[in-house]
């Protein structure tokens, strides 16, 4: 019985360290959690302060008149690209047209 008692006494001792680990753990997990959902709130409320900082204060004049010019910019490149392509398919049509000529 002294055999048991002893093998009783070790299985005790070994489940309470292994209980303790396991608290550490659920204690460690359970900051971790609470840190990146501390984490995830200070970036909702940037978001959202940015969010109403862009309410309060739209685009201003100069950041619209940058937008139209470089939409115009867009724009002039499409007709220019256009009209080379044109240029293009009108030079090679003249081209076909003079080695049929031949």
């Amino acid at each position: 019985t002294r055999a048991k008692s002893k093998l009783a006494q070790e299985l005790v001792t070994v489940l309470r360290g292994m209980a303790s680990k396991d608290a550490k753990a659920v204690s460690r997990d359970r900051q971790a959690e609470s840190e990146a959902q501390h984490r995830e709130k200070r970036a909702a409320d940037r978001v959202d302060a940015m969010m109403r900082e862009r309410k309060e204060h739209p685009l201003s004049t100069l950041e619209h008149s940058l937008g139209n010019a470089v939409a115009a910019q867009g724009r002039e490149q499409r007709l220019l690209n256009a009209a080379e392509t044109k240029e293009k398919e009108a030079a090679g049509a003249a081209k076909k047209e003079q080695d049929k000529a031949m």
